[in-house]
């Protein structure tokens, strides 16, 4: 038989197998895309600063949610909240007449920080919406259900403001006013807590308990990662190993105690405990009270809290805090996980700044210093926490199918390439030939 028709076979061959290969990871591209239908996804998180009551600017994060179908409107993004609070339909919100598209599930419902401050009003099943920015073009996703459940997503709409646990009936103007019931700018507070809470009060039904918890966790069966530690900070929506592979530093999280607050609404997500994570934290530096340093560390849990300024530590650092209850200026305070990898490592400024160190038995807090400095990973399904100075969103990691595609073009080229390479040998030994 001529060489070239072998050599011809051989390429016919050789295409017919990349385009069979090609076929194949175009079936699989499609499978991926029709099987992942909980694919992470990044939501725009916004700076948002604001002067606080002694002066000084504080820095917070926001997210755009829309409710109910509404417009987006700003919400302060709240890690250390287990619920999210707006202002739902008619101000404030009222049984009657009914919302449309909103299921109430229990009235006068309360909740309050360990300040005694918080929000009255009906929790309810609605749908959110996630955006960009505050322009509705920026449209991001619509959610009506909780990660596989039929019901809404719980919301509070909000009808009362609370201060030591008692409603503030002067309040409520400024609300009616703007809508804007945090810092009169912002309408509401977008819980992002890992952890429950339940209620045996108004519930409509014949339930006696009702859990309730933060959207995030309602809407994913994976977990999430805060990620405040860049220019573009962002929150994202699900996990999958190329994320997660990305945390170097990763803990054990501490789960829910709670029997009647064991997994997140819906989802059916295992949730955490209040105070999450078990870390060591170690005060050091000469400015000290009357010069003595007798302790230096201490090992307690915390809650990592986007929503507040400080760092709260216990009370066991009595020779380093001042008598405003805060860590004196100058000192260094750092913060280890139970693996030995540093979590957070600062130099105490004065009070009311951002990484000023308080003094309080109850609010062991770690706040907006170790977004700032980490992207933290929630991951839910596994039950653990995870730190990494790089910003970590579902950008930053390819989709498997972008991978398959690379290689369909590394494959087209290397067929480019040998075709020819064919062709010019089968010119070549046919010139020869009639030589």
């Amino acid at each position: 038989m001529p060489t070239g028709k072998i050599r011809n076979r051989k390429l016919m061959k050789t295409q017919k197998c990349a385009l069979t290969f090609i076929v194949l990871s175009l079936i699989g591209i499609a499978g991926i895309r029709a099987q992942d239908t909980s694919a992470p996804y990044s939501i725009p998180l916004h700076e948002f600063q604001f002067t606080n009551a002694n002066g000084y600017v504080q820095t917070d994060y926001t997210i755009d949610v829309g409710v109910n179908g509404g417009a987006p409107r700003p919400y302060l993004f709240d890690t250390g909240s287990s619920v999210f609070e707006a202002v739902v339909g008619n101000s404030p919100y009222d049984l009657s007449p009914p919302v449309p598209g909103v299921t109430p599930v229990a009235t006068n419902f309360q909740y309050s920080y360990e300040t005694g401050d918080g929000f009255e009003g009906t929790l309810v099943d609605t749908s959110v919406s996630f955006y960009a920015t505050l322009d509705t073009n920026s449209f991001i996703t619509n959610l009506t259900t909780a990660a596989g459940s039929t019901n809404g997503i719980l919301v509070n709409a909000i009808s009362n403001h609370l201060i030591s646990n008692a409603v503030d009936t002067n309040y409520w103007p400024s609300i009616e006013t703007n809508g804007a019931p945090i810092y009169d700018t912002l309408a509401g507070t977008f819980g992002a807590g890992t952890f429950l809470s339940s209620t045996t009060n108004g519930i409509i039904g014949t339930a006696t308990n009702l859990t309730y918890g933060g959207v995030l966790g309602q809407i994913t069966t994976t977990g999430y990662i805060v990620s405040l530690n860049s220019s573009n900070p962002t929150v994202t929506v699900g996990l999958n190993s190329a994320l997660i592979n990305q945390f170097t530093n990763i803990v054990s999280a501490n789960p829910s105690t709670n029997p009647n607050a064991l997994v997140f609404p819906g989802s059916g997500t295992a949730s955490f405990d209040e105070k999450e994570l078990n870390v060591n934290e170690t005060i050091s530096g000469s400015n000290t009270v009357n010069g003595l340093n007798d302790l230096t560390t201490n090992s307690t849990s915390v809650l990592l809290d986007t929503g507040t300024g400080n760092l709260n530590t216990t009370n066991d650092y009595a020779n380093f805090y001042s008598n405003s209850d805060h860590i004196i200026p100058g000192n260094n305070f750092s913060v280890v996980s139970t693996n030995g990898s540093s979590i957070l490592s600062v130099t105490t400024t004065t009070p009311d700044q951002d990484l000023t160190t308080s003094v309080s038995s109850a609010e062991r807090t770690l706040g907006i210093a170790v977004f700032l400095t980490n992207s933290v990973l929630y991951n839910l399904q596994d039950t653990n926490l995870g730190f990494t100075t790089a910003a970590v969103n579902a950008e930053s990691v390819p989709e498997p199918s972008t991978y398959i595609l690379f290689g369909l073009g590394a494959l087209s080229l290397v067929i480019a390439s040998r075709q020819k390479f064919s062709f010019r040998r089968l010119k070549l030994a046919k010139s020869k030939s009639h030589q």
